[in-house]
């Protein structure tokens, strides 16, 4: 086999918010211009990981502040929980399964998640009931909150690993996202966004039997976890880089079925209610299928819609494995991700406002660009709010703002994802369009994949060099 050279690519130079970032270089202006290019750095104490977690905590706690309110029942009351913000399905459904007051997840009490986030409850709950049986709803909450903010924490830490070394300044992005006023503590998706985030940077460093451990304990929290072992897929075809694959993906089945197994084994419908919900529940308020039914008339039964929704994920992954193939270099791992996750939310019937949390993160790593970032926070912030604002009105006809001011919301946040898969999918096509690779790297978050030569450029160049030479 002859030798084939790496792809080229320009001189890494670390990406400074200031001269690289058009938003954040006309605000800079106002207080003095862009970083120099031999500005020292190097020694600064108040490096941009440690600015990042500082500001989390400020995020964490300011998130906890919004749903503490929750924490007392009167404030259930009139619609308090939507004019203040602080509804929480960590409140709502542990009251309303029993599990606060001591009833078992699963076998006594009905839990619509997977077995982790049952896990976290029933341990909230014990902590409760131990620690102040008195009020043990105000403790449940709180030792909720103590997991998610680490979970958050997880989640900036290992976003600024799997960056690279060129693009260190993007995790300011994923601890000053505004969501996490709003959605750090709603549910505990961020238990699920820190083990996919834990295992994408297992994958950057090339552990890939830890990287399936996370994708599986992820998968046992919230199933999208598992999305990522369909990206590694065609990634893996284009390099011939398989066994990281295998690995990955036997670790993650693996260790699924070693925290489910147990559980299911000891309840077995309870564990299935998950799969029997999801089958059963028609569209959710912010589903494209429900602007469909608005807009067009056209309405579907339950088995209609899983049915369109399981065809139209299939063309969503059909998709990406063909842009996987079709762009003339390999398209970095988490912009791939990205774009299946965001075609998985939108074609989904169910696609509550705080999945924004498992976005935040890959949206950063795969478009790390300030202004388009803050757009789209700012419409997954106005769809919030205006949802609760509608749930008020239902109750409350006099109150509130109308199915069309929410529905307006829902397509401004749709119409923001596909513009920032648009943009992904033109950095694919031409690297100069992506912020990451325009650096001089070529897949930080990528491990084997990282640098990799495509199987077809190799293939080519073993058959050019077993060709007979002419003579001249």
């Amino acid at each position: 086999m002859s030798d084939v050279a790496t792809p080229t690519l320009p001189d890494e130079v670390p990406a400074e918010p200031s001269r690289d970032d058009p938003l954040v270089r006309g605000l800079s202006v106002q207080i003095g211009g862009p970083l120099g290019r031999h500005a020292g750095s190097s020694r600064r104490w108040w490096t941009p990981l440690r600015i990042a977690i500082v500001v989390a905590l400020v995020a964490i706690a300011l998130g906890w502040h919004i749903k503490a309110p929750c924490n007392n029942n009167a404030n259930w009351a009139n619609g308090k929980q939507y004019t203040t913000f602080c509804y929480s399905d960590v409140l709502a459904v542990g009251s309303s399964s029993g599990v606060i007051a001591g009833k078992r997840p699963y076998k006594d009490a009905s839990v619509e998640y997977p077995v982790i986030i049952g896990g976290l409850m029933w341990f909230a709950a014990s902590v409760g009931n131990i620690g102040h049986p008195a009020n043990n709803q105000s403790l449940y909450f709180d030792v909720t909150a103590v997991v998610l903010g680490i979970s958050l924490l997880i989640v900036v830490l290992t976003t600024a690993l799997v960056a690279g070394r060129t693009r260190r300044w993007d995790v300011l992005m994923v601890a000053a996202a505004p969501v996490w006023l709003l959605h750090a503590f709603t549910n505990w998706d961020l238990v699920a966004a820190a083990f996919l985030a834990l295992a994408m940077l297992m994958w950057a460093r090339e552990h890939p039997w830890w990287a399936g451990i996370f994708v599986g304990l992820g998968t046992a929290t919230k199933l999208y976890p598992a999305l990522l072992l369909l990206v590694l897929f065609p990634l893996a075809w284009r390099t011939g880089k398989w066994r990281g694959l295998a690995a990955t993906a036997g670790a993650s089945i693996i260790t699924w079925a070693l925290v489910t197994g147990p559980v299911y084994l000891w309840a077995p419908q309870g564990v299935a209610r998950f799969f029997v919900l999801n089958k059963s529940r028609a569209a959710d308020w912010d589903s494209v299928w429900l602007l469909v039914n608005t807009y067009t008339g056209l309405s579907f039964t339950t088995t209609q819609l899983n049915l369109f929704s399981a065809l139209l994920f299939t063309s969503v992954v059909a998709f990406v494995v063909m842009l996987a193939f079709i762009t003339k270099k390999r398209p970095r791992l988490p912009a791939l991700l990205l774009v299946l996750v965001v075609g998985f939310l939108l074609v989904n019937k169910v696609h509550s406002p705080q999945y924004s949390v498992w976005l935040v993160p890959l949206v950063v790593l795969a478009y790390p660009r300030w202004a388009t970032f803050l757009l789209w926070q700012l419409s997954e912030v106005l769809l919030t709010i205006l949802r609760y604002l509608y749930f008020l009105r239902s109750s409350y006809p006099t109150r509130g703002v109308p199915f069309a001011g929410f529905e307006a919301a829902v397509a401004f946040r749709d119409i923001m994802l596909i513009v920032i898969v648009a943009l992904v999918i033109r950095g694919m096509f031409n690297p100069q369009h992506d912020p990451v690779r325009a650096t001089g790297v070529d897949d930080p978050a990528g491990g084997v994949f990282d640098g990799a030569i495509d199987m077809d450029d190799l293939r080519n160049a073993e058959r050019e060099s077993h060709e007979p030479v002419m003579a001249a």
